[in-house]
Formats: C-alpha cells, structure tokens, sequence
C-alpha cells in the first residue's frame, strides 16, 4: 500500500475528476484563515522513477513518474508548467523531490494551477481516493471535499533496556487501533524498534501501543514481533519462567514418585496375598510325616499344598 501526497503546500480545487476532467486541478492560490497563499513550486507526491519529462501542447511542461506497489503500476503527473524540469528520465527519486514551479502553459489551462493526475494500472483514477494531506500540508478554509489524512508512523528507536519495546522481524502494518477490522495507517519494515505502553489482546494477535492512535501486532506464532522487556521487567520475567520449569520439574517428580507409589501398593498387595495365603496354610494343617490323609473341605474354603 502506498500513501502519496499531494503535489503543493497548499490545497485547495478549482476542477475535480470527472470522466471529462481525469484529473484534479490544485489552485495557485488558496485562502487559509483570513490570508491567501501562493503554491510557487510543485513536489513529487511518492518516490517513483521518472518516466516522462516533456511538453505537450495542452499540458505545457510536465513530469510523469512511476510508482511500484507489488502487482499495481501507479503514474503521477504534474504539469502546466513552463520550464522542462531538471529530473531526469530513468532515475528514480524520492517523495517529496521538487518537480519545478507552477505556471498555467497549455491549450486547456485558464491560470496558474497543477492538473495532478493519477493512473492506476493504466486507468486513470480520482486522486481524492487516493492521495494524502500530510501533516506539513495546508488545506484552505474554503475547501469543501473530503479528503484522507495521513498520520506519520512513529519513528524507530534505539534499543533502550529501560523501556519496553518491540522489534519488526518482517513487514507490518501499522493500524489506528487494536484490531484487524481498524484503518491502516503505513507499513514498518523489519528490523526497527518501537516502545510500547500498552498491549491488548484482540482474537488471534496481541496488539501493541507503539504511539497514540498506532498499533502492532503479534501474531500466536510469534512471527511479527520480537518482545523487548525493560530489565526489571525481564529479570521478573526469567524469574517467572524458572518458577515453571521448577514447578514443572516438581510435576514430572510426583507423576513419578505417584506410579512408584502405585507399583509398591501393588507389591505390598501380592505380599500380603502371599503371606495370607502362607499363615493360612500353616494354621490349617502341616504333614508331620507321609501317609494318606482325607480331607474334608467346606464350601469357600481353600486347600493350598506345597
């Protein structure tokens, strides 16, 4: 996912997409407040590499650029411009890389404004669904269309044993709460580490606070996030996992001393059989020498011979 800007400081229309008009027109001047404001100069609204830098007779000077965002081709445009901008073809340059100034050269325009277009997988879209106001951006009073805000993602930070942390083992998102169904607000890469203040338990995946309105989540696996306790807080946690193993330990001791239990029961129980079985036979009869003897035996009685 992609979250371009747009292409000035200041915001405001004066033409919207249409299928007549595929593009939006970003005014030169715009009121904020009780002041007006100039857009002189026009700004790349995502990293992307440059495909065309060219005059057209009813765009003037313009800049096309192509951003790849796994299977989607997007290409922004800015033009009306007088002067060819110095980017150059083929190379590729970041967000927010000066384009050249505002002017109002072609057959189509009536004054000074950028006629910002957006193509997605070759059809041209309405950049208002797409494009971001970013927080150095400044929308005019006057502007009356819904537009998308976008919230930078908190930065990384070092790894700090005092504070608890997280670290990215692969690419996430980045969402305004703590939940799968909450917005996405960007994607953070692997490798970086954010301090979270607190952790919420949503469904499959353990949600982590890493900046007001911006959470990450850990998945059962523990393949997203690597958990970075403060020291305290690890000691107690180490502490925590050796009381059960201990007690583990301890489990595995008593199963067994409970079988070994289990097997002198049933040893005592054979010699108690035996020794019964030995008193009662010697209490019953015992041969003093050999002869032929009959016996009477009752019903429930035994004769043990040996």
């Amino acid at each position: 996912m992609i979250y371009p800007k747009f292409s000035t400081k200041y915001i405001a229309f004066t033409q919207y997409f249409s299928s007549k008009h595929q593009a939006v027109d970003i005014a030169n001047s715009v009121t904020v407040g009780d002041k007006k404001y100039k857009n002189t100069y026009l700004y790349m609204a995502h990293e992307g590499k440059i495909v065309k830098n060219a005059y057209a007779s009813d765009y003037g000077y313009f800049v096309e650029y192509e951003v790849k965002d796994g299977n989607d081709t997007w290409l922004f445009a800015s033009g009306h411009m007088a002067v060819k901008s110095k980017l150059e073809v083929g190379k590729t340059y970041p967000q927010g890389t000066l384009i050249g100034e505002m002017n109002g050269v072609g057959t189509n325009s009536t004054g000074f404004h950028d006629h910002f277009r957006v193509t997605k997988n070759g059809v041209r879209v309405d950049p208002l669904k797409y494009v971001y106001v970013y927080p150095d951006q400044v929308v005019g009073t006057k502007e009356t269309a819904t537009l998308k805000y976008y919230t930078p993602i908190t930065p990384s930070v070092a790894r700090d044993t005092s504070k608890n942390q997280v670290k990215t083992l692969k690419y996430v998102n980045v969402r305004a709460g703590a939940g799968t169904n909450q917005t996405i607000l960007g994607q953070v890469d692997a490798g970086n580490i954010y301090n979270f203040t607190e952790t919420k338990a949503n469904g499959e995946y353990t949600w982590y606070k890493i900046a007001e309105g911006q959470w990450i989540a850990q998945d059962k696996a523990n393949t997203y996030l690597e958990v970075l306790l403060k020291e305290e807080m690890q000691e107690t946690n180490n502490e925590l996992e050796e009381l059960k193993k201990q007690n583990q330990e301890l489990i595995d001791e008593n199963s067994l001393l409970k079988k070994q239990n289990e097997d002198l029961k049933q040893q005592i129980e054979e010699l108690r059989q035996e020794l019964i079985e030995t008193e009662t036979y010697k209490q019953l009869f015992e041969i003093e020498k050999t002869a032929k003897y009959k016996i009477k035996l009752n019903e429930g009685e035994r004769l043990y011979i040996k």
